[in-house]
């Protein structure tokens, strides 16, 4: 298959999964508002013991700084008790008329005292919230000077209870200008209709119709009922879910199924007390380019939610995270992402771009190593059972088999993208050896090698295919669930190691085969070369080979280490990639810009110059690390479309330009002469003796598959003789 139609083939693909991706690609930027927001326990730590004016002057503070979103959270019965709202009493240490008659019975109890009259009707909304969930175990009385008891028998703690949402502190950050993210309790103990009773008052008090999960989802491991009916009223009173990029809390693919076009990607920085205010800085805004996040959620370090954060941690991270916003987003409400559920007809058209990859691959890959009749049926099968995959993804809308599927058409791209761009730069007359018509390092004579121009075309090539690739992987994840990262890509690690897998058994096993030759014997002669081919590797086996082995084994595995957000890269790495962050909007990938493309230039100069043929695989081997990972880039969902085409094209241009350098230098290290060796030297000599013996063998091995070819005709050397030539 010529290289054109290899670049027409790619197009195609791309055009048959435009409406997908473009669906994908406009969801992504209709929401560019970044809000910052503080957990209001925080707030309220500020603000304890002062006054109207004092608690004013620190959310007037807050506000500047450019914090926009307060969170705040259900208050619990421990909540009310430190701040002397309810008082518990200790039953068997109380004296005689301390506990109203009413309530002075034996037994297992908590009794809770609350305020007189109750000015802020906290003590009403305690017995409400605790009347939804222990019935008729709670009883009320007041004393005569108006001061209100509860009880609770056979209770023993109550001070995890949540009562529910402070109304008064939310009238009042609203009146303040915040705006107001109402965060889900973890455990819900008075049931569904008590907690949307809550968010539809707090709702109606502060105007806040963003709702934010901490920690587990209510209902999540209870009744599906319970959990249909609550996602069912969030969204009917038109309530945005913000949910952790970083950790899932139980229950969130469950949510975010029922509530596509209501999710708002959030990023909670935990601020120790030794931060560092650059990398806090720069990872929140990595994680609004790269992760589609809309709200950055300060909070103390720490598990316990009532930790300290102390207000000039806030002052002073908040300005920067509010300056310096990424080009293309502002500070405002944020909105969530909208719904990306494409039809199935558009589905089926991103399993035929996909499809149509993998029977190029396929063409490519078995048609060097069986007879084309066997590789046009190999490949059929090939094509067919991927899309019986693809079928069953689409019409039993599981998971698995399109992950399946996008595994195989993202390996099969970034192969094609090596093989392609190799056969490119090696063009008519390098053709016979990258696919095993003949083994001899030389070109023929009178015949002009390629050079810089060849090898910069065929990247150009290789590139395209990787690229167009990517594309095609992206329209795969074009659906919400993927998209806010509930349902990633899980061969990410995969595809980094298939691919130059694939080559460089392409290259080992079929494409140094002497076809010429075995052509020329007969069936015989063919079989008893198949035999002996598994013997000749065998032995060819030194303790070299096995320490090289151990050492690309254990590269393999530390590159599988360092990959992803949570890999094992070294300290002086995560600051490269901060300072690169910085300067170049988003960093290239590493294995990308300083590996894999480099090592593509590189073996695609010396394919065109006609150099070593073993080196140049080498250097395709490690260039398919490279394409895998361009490919790789588009298979992280969450990263929106624009930004993983950015950082593919910082990626060509490094590895353009350190493919050059690093190949540049191998010509020019190759073309010197050796030191203290004369033109006529011993060793010049003794070079052009072997070079004589070896033509006049060559010569002869000719001269003996001219006499047996000759018996069955001579078109058959003729023909050979000719695809040597080009």
């Amino acid at each position: 298959m010529k290289p054109a139609r290899v670049a027409l083939g790619c197009l195609l693909a791309v055009a048959l999964v435009l409406p997908a991706l473009g669906t994908r690609i406009l969801a992504e930027h209709r929401s560019n508002a970044v809000n910052i927001a503080v957990v209001d326990s925080s707030v309220g730590n500020w603000t304890d013991g002062r006054s109207t004016s004092g608690t004013a002057d620190v959310l007037d503070r807050v506000r500047g700084s450019g914090v926009g979103s307060l969170v705040v959270g259900m208050r619990s019965v421990r909540d009310y008790v430190e701040s002397g709202d309810l008082t518990p009493v200790d039953v068997r240490r109380a004296g005689r008329g301390e506990i109203p008659a009413a309530l002075d019975r034996p037994g297992q109890a908590v009794v809770i005292r609350g305020r007189p009259y109750d000015p802020d009707g906290t003590f009403a909304r305690a017995v409400e919230a605790l009347t939804t969930r222990f019935g008729a175990r709670l009883s009320t009385a007041t004393t005569p000077d108006m001061v209100p008891y509860l009880r609770v028998a056979g209770a023993r703690d109550l001070d995890d209870f949540p009562v529910g949402y402070d109304q008064g502190r939310l009238r009042m950050l609203w009146q303040a200008g915040f705006h107001v993210v109402l965060a889900l309790p973890a455990r819900v103990t008075s049931g569904r209709t008590w907690l949307e009773a809550e968010l539809d008052e707090a709702a109606s008090m502060a105007g806040s119709r963003t709702v934010l999960a901490l920690g587990p989802l209510p209902f999540a491991g209870g009744s599906a009922a319970d959990l249909d009916e609550f996602t069912d009223f969030l969204r009917s009173r038109d309530f945005d879910l913000a949910l952790p990029d970083m950790y899932s809390p139980a229950g969130d693919v469950a949510y975010a199924s029922r509530l596509s076009g209501r999710l708002i990607r959030t990023h909670v920085i935990s601020v120790t007390t030794d931060y560092d205010r650059h990398a806090v800085v720069v990872r929140a805004h990595r994680a609004e380019k790269e992760r589609g996040v809309r709200f950055v959620v300060l909070r103390a370090s720490g598990t316990d939610p009532r930790s300290r954060l102390p207000l000039s941690t806030v002052l002073d991270l908040a300005p920067p995270l509010t300056r310096d916003l990424p080009v293309g987003l502002h500070l405002g409400t944020p909105e969530a992402l909208a719904a990306v559920e494409p039809a199935q007809w558009a589905r089926a058209l991103v399993l035929a771009g996909g499809l149509v990859l993998v029977a190029m691959t396929g063409f490519w890959w078995l048609g060097a190593m069986v007879r084309r009749r066997v590789a046009a049926a190999l490949n059929a099968t090939l094509v067919a059972l991927t899309g019986a995959a693809g079928l069953a993804a689409l019409l039993t809308d599981r998971l698995l088999p399109w992950q399946l599927v996008t595994f195989v058409v993202g390996s099969a791209g970034a192969v094609l993208s090596v093989l392609a761009a190799m056969r490119s730069a090696a063009g008519p007359v390098r053709l016979v050896e990258l696919v095993g018509l003949a083994e001899s390092p030389e070109p023929p004579d009178g015949v002009r090698r390629g050079g810089w121009g060849r090898a910069f075309s065929a990247y150009a090539l290789g590139m395209w295919v990787a690229m167009t690739t990517g594309l095609v992987v992206a329209a795969f994840g074009a659906r919400s669930l993927s998209m806010v990262g509930l349902a990633p890509f899980v061969g990410v690690k995969a595809l980094l190691v298939g691919p130059p897998v694939l080559v460089a058994v392409y290259a080992l096993l079929y494409a140094r085969r002497r076809r010429a030759s075995v052509r020329g014997a007969g069936p015989r002669a063919r079989a008893a070369s198949r035999g002996r081919r598994l013997t000749r590797v065998v032995r060819a086996v030194r303790p070299r080979h096995v320490f090289v082995t151990a050492v690309v084994l254990a590269l393999v595995g530390y590159l599988l280490l360092r990959s992803g957000n949570s890999g094992a890269a070294p300290g002086f790495e995560l600051s490269l990639r901060d300072t690169l962050d910085e300067t170049l909007y988003i960093r290239p990938r590493f294995k990308e810009a300083f590996l894999g493309l480099p090592a593509l230039l590189v073996a695609l100069l010396l394919t065109a110059r006609g150099g070593r043929f073993g080196t140049g695989w080498v250097a395709a081997v490690v260039a398919a690390v490279g394409t895998a990972s361009t490919v790789d880039t588009f298979g992280h969902f969450h990263t929106p479309v624009a930004a993983a085409l950015l950082r593919t094209v910082y990626a060509s241009a490094c590895g353009l330009v350190l493919g050059a350098l690093v190949a540049g230098m191998l010509a020019w290290l190759t073309a010197r002469p050796r030191s203290g060796r004369k033109p006529g030297g011993k060793r010049s000599k003794s070079r052009a003796r072997r070079a004589g013996q070896s033509r006049r063998s060559r010569q002869s091995g000719q001269s003996r598959q001219r006499g047996q070819s000759g018996q069955a005709g001579a078109p058959g050397a003729r023909m050979r003789q000719e695809d040597v030539h080009g």
